[in-house]
């Protein structure tokens, strides 16, 4: 409805309403034909339309996401299309929004770049989510050496490593730590020896401090399942 008002008094005059087709003159003209839109069109239409933010957003908490980074996803859509490009390589939803929030988001932000300008290419971030995944290095040696040189230089995980000859520690020096290690935590050995495999991190924790984060996690690890197979009290071999 629609009023003036009166005088100075805080008071309004109905003057017309509008809630009828009829007030609003919405009337069929003789000499214009009815618009028909196809169905297909209709869906056609509806299919190219891009994902919009509540549907996005309920995608993503039911990845697994939290409010928080579910909500940055959907604000900043070069974030967000980086993650989704992350998880169609194959990268967990979790992982993929943690690189897309964590280290992309810093590299942005140190270069003062939006997300429409991402420099890295998604195939360098599968690519180094793959070597975390495999243990193929130390998680340490990841992430403070082989990512800022893949950021700074614009080269892919695999030529950042052969190029600065990056590498973790050698077998026999894996195993002497780890040798150690098992000798100087008769407690989790046992618990290991028990079936408790949460001890297991008692070890390879010793390993990582005394490798300084260099010794592959994955070796520690078969070095720790042969002196788990050995019997106890006997000399590692």
């Amino acid at each position: 409805a629609a009023g003036r008002p009166e005088g100075s008094r805080l008071l309004t005059r109905l003057m017309l309403s509008k809630e009828d087709a009829a007030d609003y003159r919405d009337m069929p003209y003789p000499d214009l034909p009815r618009l028909e839109v196809p169905a297909a069109t209709v869906a056609a239409v509806r299919a190219a339309l891009p994902e919009l933010p509540g549907p996005r957003c309920a995608r993503y908490r039911a990845g697994g996401l939290d409010p928080r980074q579910a909500e940055a996803l959907v604000v900043d859509h070069g974030l967000g299309a980086f993650v989704d490009a992350l998880a169609a390589g194959g990268v967990p939803l979790a992982d993929a929004a943690n690189y897309a929030l964590n280290q992309i988001a810093a590299l942005l932000n140190a270069r003062g770049l939006d997300s429409s300008a991402i420099p890295v290419p998604v195939e360098h971030v599968l690519e180094l989510h793959r070597l975390l995944v495999e243990q193929t290095l130390p998680k340490e040696l990841v992430l403070k050496q082989v990512w800022p040189k893949v950021a700074e230089e614009g080269l892919s995980p695999s030529a950042v490593i052969a190029k600065h000859g990056i590498a973790a520690v050698d077998e026999g020096a894996v195993r002497a730590a780890t040798d150690a290690a098992w000798a100087a935590n008769p407690k989790a050995v046992q618990d290991l020896r028990d079936g408790k495999q949460k001890a297991r991190g008692a070890i390879l924790g010793a390993v990582m401090r005394a490798t300084k984060g260099q010794a592959s996690p994955q070796a520690i690890n078969a070095r720790i399942d042969e002196l788990l197979a050995q019997e106890p009290g006997s000399n590692p071999a």
